[in-house]
């Protein structure tokens, strides 16, 4: 043991890894050292009340491909990724957060996908739909987007994916409306992930200055972390699409249709 160490007060010889002097009792180091504290346990996004539409929208580059300038200029509207700066088509996106939250909601058993038929045209036309049940009345923030489509599963029995978005997306035959229908879904998103501070609202200025508005932007360094776990949300995804893929391809035309049909004759 080495004893390079000495007492500034007495000068006495001391070993190395010394506190405090055997001699006089002089505080010989200047800090005591403490061992690290055990890594707190990485608790689940569900946990914290972070659901995959959540995830989907937080990295919607993943999900969604990307727009271009060209889009842009047609008219195609884009929503921009917090944290990447990529632009992402707002109309695929307000789709895949739909879906996202309809398969993890029957993976987790709060309400069960199948195949069926739905009244349209007062029950002239039967085209085939997703059918969904709620199987669980297990607490979900309903504040989130699965907690607002799961609200309106509350009655008995089994209702169309197409009528249940269809109303959560306030659709309605004006054309007005009809076009911005799926920027409700994402606002629905949006306002949930401010509440649970991994988006902030922010003063913005539009027309060269002259009008006030607010918009959000990624708290990033709550976010980035969040990136394995939107992994898993594209693994759970393309596992039900392999695992069921007539409901799978079925339940993105019913959700599709749902947010940009102003009626419900659509097959």
């Amino acid at each position: 043991m080495g004893t390079s160490l000495r007492c500034p007060q007495c000068d006495a010889l001391l070993p190395e890894e010394a506190v405090f002097c055997a001699y006089c009792g002089a505080r010989v180091a200047k800090s005591l050292a403490l061992p690290p504290a055990p890594p707190r346990p990485r608790r689940e996004p569900i946990e914290e009340g972070i659901y995959p539409s959540d995830l989907v929208y937080l990295f919607s580059d993943r999900f969604v491909s990307g727009s271009s300038t060209l889009e842009w200029f047609l008219g195609e509207g884009n929503e921009e990724t917090p944290c990447k700066n990529k632009a992402v088509k707002r109309r695929d996106l307000a789709r895949m957060l739909l879906v996202a939250a309809l398969v993890y909601m029957e993976n987790a058993k709060l309400i069960s996908l199948s195949l069926g038929k739905r009244r349209a045209a007062g029950g002239i036309l039967m085209p085939t739909t997703v059918l969904a049940s709620k199987l669980s009345d297990t607490a979900i923030d309903p504040a989130s987007l699965e907690g607002v489509l799961i609200a309106r599963l509350a009655e008995p029995g089994e209702h169309s994916v197409f009528d249940v978005v269809r109303a959560v997306v306030g659709q309605s035959g004006r054309y007005v409306e009809r076009i911005r229908s799926h920027e409700l879904a994402t606002r629905i998103v949006k306002r949930h992930l401010v509440q649970r501070g991994l988006l902030r609202e922010v003063d913005a200025k539009g027309l060269g200055g002259l009008t006030a508005r607010k918009k959000t932007v990624g708290v990033c360094e709550e976010i980035l972390p969040l990136e394995p776990d939107s992994a898993k949300v594209g693994a759970m995804l393309v596992e039900y699409r392999d695992a069921n893929g007539r409901i799978y391809s079925r339940l993105l035309d019913d959700v599709y249709n749902a947010i940009y049909s102003s009626s419900s004759m659509i097959p």
